[in-house]
Formats: C-alpha cells, sequence, structure tokens
C-alpha cells in the first residue's frame, strides 16, 4: 500500500511490510525484536521517535538503500536508533540519516556493515561490524563520541566530524581496499593502520 505505517515496541516471529510510496512514513518507537523482518518495500522514509532499537534475532541480511527519504528523527536530537542483526549484513547505499532532522543516536551491530551516504547525530554513532564504503561517506555529530569497532575499506572518501567528541577507530583503515581520502576532526582519536 501507500500509506503510513508506526510501530510502538513489538516482538514478533516474522516481519514484513509494505509501503511502497516515496511519500510514506514508518515510524519506530520503543524496541522491536523479531526473527526475521522484510522491509524492502518500504520506500519512503523511517521516523525513529524516542529510544528504539531494531533487533532481529534471526541474523538476516537487511537493507535499507530503497528509502528515498532516508531515517530521521521525528524531531531533532529525540529519536535514537540502534540496529543489531547479529551475523547478519546490513546495508545502507546513498544514506540519509538525520540530514533532514537529525536524530540523537545511530548505531548498527552487524558481521559486515555496507554504508555510504551521509549520517548526522546530535550525539554519537557507533558501528560494529566490518566497515565497508560503498560510496564517499560522512559521519556528523555535534559533539558525541563516533566509534567504528572494526575496519574500514572502500575505494571512497571518508569523513567524521565529531565536534569536540571523541572518534575511535578500532580496527585498520584502508588494509584492504585503500580509501581515497580520509577527514578526522574530533576531541580525542584513536586510529590503527591509516592506508
Amino acid at each position: 500500500g501507500t500509506g503510513n505505517v508506526s510501530l510502538h515496541g513489538v516482538t514478533v516471529h516474522a516481519l514484513s511490510i509494505e509501503s511502497n510510496s516515496a511519500a510514506s512514513v514508518l515510524t519506530l518507537n520503543g524496541n522491536i525484536t523479531v526473527q526475521s523482518i522484510d522491509l524492502s518495500n518500504v520506500t519512503g522514509t523511517l521516523k525513529v521517535g524516542g529510544t528504539s532499537s531494531l533487533n532481529v534475532t534471526g541474523n538476516g541480511n537487511l537493507n535499507l538503500s530503497q528509502l528515498a527519504g532516508g531515517i530521521q528523527g521525528t524531531s531533532a536530537g529525540v529519536g535514537s536508533l540502534h540496529i543489531d542483526i547479529g551475523t547478519g549484513v546490513f546495508t545502507l547505499n546513498g544514506a540519509k540519516v538525520g540530514t533532514q532532522t537529525a536524530l540523537k543516536s545511530f548505531g548498527v551491530t552487524a558481521s559486515r556493515i555496507n554504508l555510504g551516504g551521509t549520517v548526522t547525530t546530535t550525539g554519537s554513532q557507533s558501528y560494529s561490524g566490518i566497515f565497508t564504503l560503498s560510496n564517499n561517506a560522512t559521519f556528523n555529530s555535534d559533539g558525541g563520541g563516533i566509534s567504528f569497532a572494526n575496519s574500514i575499506d572502500g575505494a571512497h572518501a571518508l569523513t567524521v566530524n565529531a565536534g569536540s567528541g571523541n572518534v575511535t577507530m578500532g580496527g585498520n583503515i584502508g588494509s584492504g581496499t585503500t580509501l581515497t581520502s580520509v577527514a578526522i576532526t574530533g576531541g580525542t582519536l584513536s586510529l590503527n593502520n591509516v592506508t
């Protein structure tokens, strides 16, 4: 369909949502726990209200690249979202996270994370998983820390702007595929090898 959908604290075995209009909105509030999820037909905007999480216990892959409006807060600096898909692969090409309405915080836990685009938060960001830049990527926070637990590769540009927040790179940068450029601004920088 083309309407809007709101989810408020849901625990189910499988979840499939179809809202195939670029103007449609899927709103998350609270903790969503599913064994499997299919959001491939959600093509509008994912909005986050309050502190929310999306936990996929079946370790399946999750691709949110089709979101025309990206992932936005319901109001500036309010929504916090952590996505945990275990051993699955998380993909968000052409990311527009918080670009219209900044999230408070954003995090992803997965075996692999494929991401390119822009992520903007007022607070912290965290990424746990082998990270591949699928396009040029910019990560902005208004003083919140930004951390990458594992290696980062991809023949694209990486920009991290944490303001006064700390930036932590837990793995090598560009050791598998050399990045085209790296620019990092933050309070305290913790880096491994950069190529």
